[in-house]
């Protein structure tokens, strides 16, 4: 699709640049599922990545390498044209593989009731 490939052109720089607007057209596949209601650690980001790309939801990345003294990393960062967070939301919600990561693995066990701090 047209915005597949506009994602697909999408370089650091220019990521960067639009994340600082007051209304970024691109958010992360990661807030998106948080704010679906989802709960995870990043490095659990692909699993969301590939049920929205099931859901021909159209995603982009970016790797940025890392280097330090003991090793080269390779983190890749996911996004999608906030334009589709909805359809983004719903098809998430829909796909019965990520029912695990609804339920908040963060437990109150003393102290009084409240909403748990989350904090992404």
């Amino acid at each position: 699709s047209e915005i597949q490939r506009a994602l697909n052109r999408v370089k650091r720089k220019l990521r960067q640049t639009l994340a600082q607007r007051e209304n970024p057209p691109l958010l992360s596949v990661s807030k998106a599922a948080r704010m679906a209601g989802f709960h995870f650690r990043v490095d659990a980001t692909s699993i969301f990545v590939d049920s929205l790309r099931q859901s021909k939801i159209p995603v982009g990345q970016l790797q940025h390498v890392s280097k330090s003294r003991h090793a080269i990393k390779y983190p890749t960062y996911y996004f999608i044209a906030t334009q589709h967070l909805e359809r983004a939301k719903e098809a998430l919600l829909q796909d019965a593989h990520l029912a695990g990561f609804r339920e908040n693995p963060v437990k109150q066990i003393a102290g009084p009731d409240g909403k748990i701090p989350v904090t992404y």
